[in-house]
C-alpha cells in the first residue's frame, strides 16, 4: 500500500495525522476504502518516525493489527514521537487543536 493514494497525508502536520487517527477510532465500519487509509495513514507515521508500539496488537493467529479502539496523543519522549492511548474502549473522541 503506497501513501501516494492519500499524498495530503504528506502536507499534514503531526497533529493533524493524529487527529485522522482519532476520527477513525471506535469506527464500527470496516470496509476496504478504510482499510486502505489506516494502512496509509499507518505508512505516514511510521515514516515521520512516531511509533505505534502502544497501539499493535497481536491477533490469536499471529498476525499484528493496529488497534482503532481507544482515540491517542502524541507524545515527545526525548528524540522518539510516541502515539499514547488516552481514553478507554468505548470512551468519547477528542479531536485536539495543534495550538
Amino acid at each position: 500500500m503506497s501513501n501516494k493514494e492519500f499524498n495530503y497525508f504528506e502536507t499534514m502536520s503531526d497533529w493533524e495525522l493524529v487527529n485522522s487517527f482519532n476520527r477513525e477510532t471506535n469506527n464500527q465500519a470496516f470496509v476496504s476504502a478504510k482499510a486502505r487509509y489506516m494502512a496509509a495513514l499507518k505508512e505516514a507515521f511510521e515514516q515521520r518516525d512516531i511509533s505505534l508500539e502502544h497501539l499493535v496488537e497481536k491477533t490469536a493467529e499471529g498476525y499484528s493489527t493496529l488497534s482503532l479502539q481507544k482515540s491517542v496523543y502524541l507524545q515527545e519522549q526525548g528524540d522518539k514521537k510516541v502515539l499514547i492511548p488516552i481514553v478507554p474502549k468505548g470512551g468519547r473522541i477528542i479531536i485536539l487543536d495543534e495550538e
